[in-house]
């Protein structure tokens, strides 16, 4: 097979055209894989920090005992996912890695401010069917045979909306505002989830011939699949959460 590396960001069209079916299905299905192995390790690692942390009184008060600490994690959680969001081919793999890592991490520590105010039955059952929802999309959005790139102007006035309500929520604290931004997460993050799905056809040929880059497209596509599960899990959560 020739080995074309394609730039990222560009349509793989003269790979493509040098492979046949098979060696396309079996590219897609290797990263695939690769991209499901990082979010399944992903998942892992944040979900079993985040229960550590809420039945660990002693981590919650290191933790989060003084406002800084936690602003901290935030803080961490945004810049190392900003790092992992960038489409810059020259970032190396490790830079890239380290910052996935980084934010996994702090996403497990915020989740366990979240997970110590609600039953464990819950939130088992929430997250089934947050894994369920999304694992459908995910089937739906690498199968389906239609162009989602029409789906764009939809997901982003739902973007809108949901940042809308949720900052009108912060500023006028209220169940309706905060009713309305879990339905308007679950709406979001839904059709998202099927839309990222789709797009990872694509990018399974943007590290073709490059072992390197194809694991950092691998990562990032890993890391915007987290990030629409997990928003999807607290969304999900605000309906189906009992609260200890």
């Amino acid at each position: 097979m020739q080995e074309i590396v394609p730039q990222e960001g560009q349509e793989p069209q003269s790979a493509l055209a040098t492979l046949s079916a098979e060696q396309v299905a079996d590219i897609q299905a290797y990263f695939m894989t690769q991209v499901l192995g990082w979010l399944t390790g992903a998942l892992t690692l944040s979900g079993g920090l985040a229960m550590l942390v809420a039945a660990s009184p002693e981590l919650q008060a290191l933790l989060f005992g003084t406002a800084w600490v936690f602003v901290g994690v935030v803080a961490i959680l945004l810049m190392a996912g900003l790092v992992v969001a960038r489409r810059a081919a020259a970032r190396n793999t490790i830079t890239t890695i380290t910052a996935f890592v980084a934010c996994v991490l702090a996403g497990g520590l915020a989740l366990g401010v979240v997970f110590r105010e609600y039953s464990a039955y819950s939130l088992g059952i929430t997250f089934f069917i947050a894994s369920g929802v999304a694992g459908a999309m995910m089937l739906y959005g690498y199968f389906a045979r239609i162009k989602m790139s029409t789906w764009t102007g939809t997901l982003l006035v739902l973007l809108i909306t949901l940042a809308l309500v949720a900052a009108s929520n912060l500023v006028w604290p209220n169940l309706l505002a905060a009713g309305l931004s879990s339905f308007a997460g679950v709406l979001l993050f839904v059709p998202l989830i099927a839309y990222d799905a789709h797009k990872l056809k694509g990018k399974a040929f943007l590290g073709l011939g490059n072992e390197d880059t194809d694991r950092k497209v691998a990562v990032r596509s890993a890391f915007g699949l987290y990030f629409n599960l997990l928003c999807l899990f607290l969304s999900l959560l605000s309906f189906t959460g009992v609260h200890i």
